[in-house]
């Protein structure tokens, strides 16, 4: 996913290993080894009541949902 689809896809189902999650949140932090900004999102995992943090890069866009 791109940084520009993510307040559109907030709080509706995406995909994260070819399984359904919910997107909660965005993060920017600091990547100290390699001296640069990243962003992560924040996924709800509603089958095991847990969320999970993943890299933005890793997680998928629904088409139609």
């Amino acid at each position: 996913m791109k940084l520009d689809q993510v307040k559109k896809n907030f709080w509706k189902k995406v995909l994260y290993e070819n399984k359904e999650y919910q997107l909660k949140e965005c993060v920017l932090w600091f990547d100290s080894q390699n001296k640069k900004f990243r962003y992560s999102l924040i996924l709800i995992d509603q089958s095991q009541n847990s969320t999970i943090r993943v890299d933005i890069e890793q997680v998928e866009e629904m088409e139609g949902k």
